[in-house]
C-alpha cells in the first residue's frame, strides 16, 4: 500500500512539474552564478568558506598592504594586548576604496585619536573589506570580538545591502557568496517547483526598472540587532557610523545593478529606506549612529566624493575629524582620557 501511495504522489508531482514548466520557464538571469564576481581583478581578496571572500594576509602593492594578521594597514606591534583597540568593521568605504594606505579612514582615525590622546595607547583596526555585506559583517564580528578584544567597535554597513536588494531573485545567500546555495542552483536549473517556490516575482504594480525588497530590509535589521546582541553578551561599546553619501552622484540614467538599470529615484528611495532601518533598529537598542558632514549629500563636500560613496583623503579626513569629536563628545573611549584639540592630525 505504501509503495502505491508513493507511485501515485510520485506521479502527481511529476504532473504538476510538467505543468509549472509551461508559467515558470528555466529564466534565471537574475541571479549571478560567477562565485569570482568580487574576486576578479582583486588580487588582495581570497574566497573564505564562511564569509565568501577575505583579505589575503601579506599583501602589498604600490597603494594597499594588507597586514600579516590579514587587515589593511602596517604590521601590529608585538605588544597589541597593551593597547585599547579600536575596531572598524564595514564595506569599501572603511577599507579605503581608491586611496592610499594611510588615507582610509581607520587610518587617519587614529592619527586623530593619537594626536588627542598623548601618552594614551589607541590602536584602530581597520577591518573593512571592499563589498562586504551586513551578513559578512555578523560573521566576521563573530571572529574578532574574542580575537582582538575591542574597547568600541564601529560598524558601517549600508551600501552593499541596498545594491543587492536591487537584484532579481533577491537571496540571503547573496550578501555572502553573491550566488544561490549549490543544490538551489540545481534546483532552480532544473526544476519550475522550485523556481515557482524560491524566485520572487516582481511585487504587484513594480516596473522592471524600480525596487521594492521588505525581505532584504527585513534581513538587514536582523543582521544589525545580531550584532549589537554579540558586542552587548562581550559587553563591549559599539557605534553605527551613518554611511556617507551624496545622491548628486547617482547617475540621472539610473543604477546598473547585476542586469538591472535601477532608475534613479527608485534607487535613491532604497538608500533612505535601509537608513531609515539602520536609524530604527539603533534607536530601539539605544545605539549611537555617528553623524558626520559627509552623510548629508551637502553640496559643500561633493569634491570630496570620488563617487556616490566612496570618499577621497580629504573627505576620509573629514570623517575622521568628525568620528574623534564624536568620541569626544559621547565619552565613547573613557579610558583614553580625550582632551579637545585642533581638527589636524
Amino acid at each position: 500500500m505504501l509503495a502505491v501511495n508513493l507511485a501515485v504522489f510520485l506521479g502527481l508531482l511529476a504532473c504538476i512539474e510538467v505543468g509549472a514548466r509551461l508559467f515558470f520557464p528555466r529564466r534565471i538571469e537574475g541571479l549571478f552564478n560567477d562565485p569570482q564576481v568580487f574576486l576578479r581583478k582583486r588580487p588582495f581578496v581570497a574566497p573564505h568558506p564562511r564569509r565568501g571572500l577575505a583579505l589575503v594576509p601579506g599583501f602589498e602593492s604600490d597603494d594597499i598592504r594588507i597586514n600579516a594578521a590579514g587587515f589593511r594597514g602596517s604590521d601590529w606591534p608585538d605588544d597589541l594586548g597593551n593597547y585599547d583597540i579600536v575596531l572598524t568593521l564595514g564595506e569599501s568605504s572603511t577599507f579605503g576604496w581608491l586611496v592610499g594606505q594611510e588615507d582610509s579612514y581607520p587610518a587617519r582615525l587614529q592619527r586623530k585619536l593619537r594626536s588627542t590622546t598623548p601618552g594614551h595607547r589607541v590602536m584602530v583596526v581597520n577591518a573593512g573589506v571592499p563589498s562586504y555585506t551586513s551578513a559578512q559583517v555578523r560573521l566576521y564580528l563573530e571572529e574578532l570580538l574574542e580575537r582582538l578584544d575591542p574597547v568600541l567597535i564601529l560598524v558601517n554597513v549600508l551600501w552593499n545591502d541596498a545594491l543587492f536588494a536591487c537584484v532579481e531573485n533577491w537571496m540571503p545567500e547573496y550578501l555572502v557568496f553573491q550566488q544561490p546555495r549549490p543544490w538551489k542552483q540545481f534546483a532552480l536549473r532544473h526544476s519550475a517547483l522550485m523556481r515557482a517556490a524560491i524566485l520572487n516575482p516582481p511585487a504587484e504594480g513594480q516596473s522592471a526598472t524600480s525596487v521594492t525588497n521588505p525581505e532584504a530590509l527585513r534581513f538587514y535589521a536582523q543582521n544589525l540587532d545580531d550584532i549589537i546582541q554579540q558586542c552587548n553578551r562581550r559587553g563591549t561599546r559599539l557605534a553605527f557610523v551613518r554611511p556617507s553619501m551624496d545622491l548628486s552622484y547617482v547617475p540621472e540614467r539610473g543604477m546598473k545593478i547585476s542586469r538591472r538599470t535601477i532608475e534613479r529615484q527608485s534607487f535613491i528611495d532604497q538608500l533612505e529606506e535601509f537608513t531609515r532601518t539602520l536609524d530604527v533598529v539603533a534607536r530601539e537598542h539605544a545605539i549611537p549612529v555617528v553623524g558626520h558632514r559627509l552623510s548629508a549629500s551637502d553640496p559643500l563636500f561633493r569634491p570630496c566624493f570620488y563617487d556616490p560613496v566612496h570618499l577621497n583623503a580629504e573627505g576620509n579626513q573629514l570623517l575622521a575629524e568628525d568620528i574623534a569629536a564624536y568620541l569626544v563628545q559621547s565619552d565613547l573611549l573613557p579610558a583614553a582620557r580625550i582632551r579637545v584639540a585642533g581638527t589636524g592630525d
